[in-house]
């Protein structure tokens, strides 16, 4: 989304904003347009090779290195302090230790194909780093860096079991702007796909940083019903999703795959049929209608039937005092279980929550912190 669609969105007359709006993905982009500007500016510049004494930060100290003080004009507070007491002249490079570097929570790819990865693996075995990665201090823990960009250089450095990373150290505040920035450059590259989309939004719906698909689709500056589409695929299992991303996206659409994840559902989350599928797709000559004659068969098929519609083989409604209807629990074959509950209360609903998750700690796959700090695992 351009800039111009961003300050019309935040141009609009607004009244009195309610807790949830102040601590939304919006707000967080709307109070601090600067910062982005800034990183956007800082990502997209040319690095000028340079030599910084140290990676790492140091204690308080006066820096022997004089910064002009327009380097760090618009800077954050927090990246300024890093720069003045590490010595680091904005836009330049320095080596950081692998060891250091840590996955940004709000980048924007979650899949990396090892075909891409073994690419860059023969280009720098071949040659060497030459374009640096982006990264960010961990401001609570002096020393470590997040990735903000480069997270397949990075791979693939730990491949070659080198020992640092060309780096280029920018201030980009984790949240929203640092993941929209991470969207926009892969956008721009065409390497972000709607699957790394479905992963990462179900996680951060999940975790609060955005309130709604609206809110998505605002940020971003996309139709809110390609979020709600996108957002759908989250349901297919991650090795389906996986084995989708290798796919040109001229084979794999959206429209495409979100006919594939109606194979699924018709064929009764049949993983091992719609993994035939995808890899037919893959082949080639695999058109979307093709996709929906399959689940036309499917759902015609008395077995397909069956299938598409699971009847439970228990079932328990519940009742609030008053007689309204709360919901349902429904278990259905040997291995699936449908809990839908609303209207209870708080008290009611925390405990409810506590105890399924106590029960499912095992597979929890992102941290369920209710502070709103938990990250992918």
């Amino acid at each position: 989304m351009t800039s111009s669609k961003l300050k019309k969105a935040f141009e609009r007359t607004r009244t009195v904003e309610s807790v949830s709006e102040q601590t939304s993905g919006m707000a967080q982009l709307r109070d601090t347009p600067s910062k982005f500007d800034l990183a956007r500016a800082a990502v997209s510049h040319k690095a000028e090779p340079a030599q910084v004494p140290s990676a790492t930060p140091a204690p308080a100290r006066k820096s022997t290195l004089q910064i002009p003080a327009g380097d760090l004009t618009d800077a954050s507070a927090e990246y300024r302090q890093w720069c003045m007491e590490n010595g680091y002249r904005p836009k330049t490079n320095i080596e950081i230790p692998l060891g250091k570097l840590k996955q940004n929570p709000y980048n924007a790819r979650h899949f990396y194909l090892p075909s891409k990865i073994q690419d860059l693996v023969v280009n720098i075995a071949e040659t060497t780093q030459e374009q640096p990665i982006h990264v960010t201090p961990d401001y609570s823990n002096p020393g470590f860096f997040f990735v903000t960009d480069g997270g397949r250089r990075w791979r693939a450095l730990e491949v070659l079991k080198k020992s640092h990373a060309l780096a280029l150290v920018v201030d980009v505040p984790l949240g929203v702007q640092s993941y929209k920035l991470s969207h926009d450059l892969n956008t721009t590259k065409e390497d972000q796909t709607i699957f790394d989309d479905a992963m990462k939004w179900s996680v951060m719906l999940a975790e609060g940083v955005f309130k709604s698909g609206r809110e998505i689709a605002q940020v971003l500056g996309i139709a809110e019903g390609t979020v709600s589409n996108i957002l759908s695929l989250k349901e297919l299992p991650e090795k389906l999703l996986a084995l989708m991303v290798a796919i040109p996206r001229e084979e794999m659409g959206l429209r495409k795959a979100y006919e594939v994840r109606r194979y699924w559902i018709e064929s009764g989350r049949d993983d091992a049929a719609t993994e035939t599928l995808i890899q037919q797709i893959a082949n080639g000559n695999y058109p979307i209608k093709r996709v929906q004659a399959a689940i036309a068969a499917i759902k015609s098929s008395p077995a397909g039937k069956v299938k598409s519609r699971p009847v439970s083989n228990r079932r328990v409604d519940f009742r609030l005092p008053n007689g309204t209807q709360a919901g349902s629990l429904k278990t259905y074959g040997e291995d699936r279980l449908d809990l839908l509950v609303s209207g209870l209360p708080l008290e009611v609903r925390d405990e409810l929550q506590v105890l399924i998750q106590t029960a499912l700690q095992r597979y929890v796959s992102t941290n369920p912190d209710p502070d709103g700090e938990g990250s992918a695992a």
